[in-house]
């Protein structure tokens, strides 16, 4: 097995992983009468930056 696939593999479980618990964390907010004051785009564009900062903090955490 090609050590790229690891790489790739590992990045995009990581990746789902975390836009699955962002996902989660914003259900339970809005469960809990969390409201945002914005359009779904700019919520969207949120939580995009959001999984991009964690992906990038954990793969350079571990280097």
């Amino acid at each position: 097995m090609a050590r790229s696939a690891v790489l790739a593999g590992r990045t995009f479980a990581d990746l789902v992983r975390n836009a699955f618990i962002l996902t989660l964390q914003l259900g339970v907010g809005v469960t809990l009468a969390f409201r945002w004051q914005t359009s779904i785009w700019h919520l969207l564009a949120a939580m995009w930056v959001t999984v991009n900062f964690v992906w990038f903090w954990h793969e350079f955490r571990e280097r």
